[in-house]
């Protein structure tokens, strides 16, 4: 074991709210890390549960790690607009110890490995001036009373072919990542400090806009390939769908606030939705144009040949039949992230 001078004081924050049939897991994990416990805050900051969260989180924590609970709704700031995921991470930072160097971030519904938070911590430590912080990648989680669709579901979140390789959804040698998600990354203390979280927006602007501030001013993220979560996720293609409606929702008010496309996503998928609402006038046309209606499917076939590699990947890494279901969320997860940007531009501001 290397000397405490080695370490360096790291507060780790949990937002949540009705978490309490899985935070105690989540905390049980925590507990486990490599990183001494001595050296180590958490920090929950409560979206005003109505549940046993609190009782479970003092149940498991008590008596063997630092750690302070805040509800978001305590912290009155005028400057802040709206309740939500962005007020309650700039309430973590407003709790830091004054010795944390690192702010470390994980959901309530995760399950982190043992040496997750050294492995964040070792890559950013004594980093140059232009890094931000780093992340790692999130797995599926296959431990306890996992629903098979779930599996289905996060494996299809997760997918190596939809995502393009992203290394926050497996293990790449790479160097950097372009963003880090709120369930597995860390941040240098002074970084968090001077962007803050923007509130104009309650939900799904929070992580995407900071990042986005952050790296248009030259700053950069690592990424720790040994710096492992398992991440649980829907258990309804319902829920499933309404997720991805929120974040087409959440792209767009950090296009909004900064007058640029911030994700490539928002196009393709707009203008994979406007392609299904119009299909009939464009079959029609190309019939008149080219005397082939046939033409006008060539998005379609394309759109059918992605979900079947999906699909592939899919039930082989789950091996469940419920994998059919995947030929059918390809296109309707597009369909609904563009709705969400969609719906969001007419809405307004």
């Amino acid at each position: 074991m290397k000397k405490d001078n080695h370490y360096d004081y790291i507060s780790i924050w949990i937002i949540w709210r009705n978490e309490g049939k899985v935070i105690a897991n989540t905390l049980e994990y925590i507990l486990k890390q490599t990183y001494p416990l001595t050296f180590i805050e958490i920090i929950f900051v409560d979206g005003n549960s109505s549940d046993n969260s609190i009782q479970e989180i003092k149940r498991v924590l008590e008596g063997k790690i630092t750690y302070k609970i805040i509800n978001e709704r305590d912290i009155k700031n005028p400057k802040w607009v709206n309740y939500g995921h962005s007020r309650a991470r700039n309430v973590a930072i407003m709790h830091m110890d004054k010795k944390s160097k690192y702010m470390a971030r994980i959901d309530a519904d995760c399950r982190a490995d043992k040496d997750r938070l050294l492995s964040l911590r070792e890559t950013v430590k004594d980093s140059k001036s232009n890094i931000a912080g780093a992340g790692g990648p999130r797995y599926v989680e296959t431990e306890g009373n996992i629903w098979k669709l779930e599996l289905v579901l996060n494996y299809y979140f997760t997918s190596t072919i939809m995502s393009l390789g992203n290394p926050a959804f497996c293990e790449r040698d790479v160097k950097y990542m372009s963003s880090v998600a709120w369930y597995n990354s860390i941040y240098k203390r002074e970084v968090l400090e001077k962007y803050r979280y923007d509130t104009t927006y309650p939900f799904n602007t929070d992580d995407i806009e900071i990042n986005y501030r952050i790296t248009k001013d030259d700053l950069k993220f690592l990424y720790s390939k040994k710096a492992r979560i398992y991440h649980r996720l829907d258990e309804t293609i319902s829920q499933f769908l309404k997720h991805l409606f929120i974040y087409g929702n959440g792209a767009t008010n950090t296009s909004r606030l900064h007058g640029e496309i911030v994700r490539i996503y928002i196009p393709i998928s707009v203008l994979y939705v406007l392609y299904i609402v119009t299909s009939p006038l464009l079959w029609w046309a190309s019939f008149l144009v080219f005397n082939n209606f046939w033409i006008a499917f060539i998005p379609l076939g394309l759109l059918f040949l992605l979900s079947i590699a999906v699909f592939i990947e899919n039930i082989i890494k789950t091996k469940s039949w419920k994998s059919i279901y995947v030929l059918f969320l390809v296109p309707l997860h597009i369909f609904m992230y563009g709705w969400g940007v969609i719906y969001n531009i007419i809405k307004g501001k």
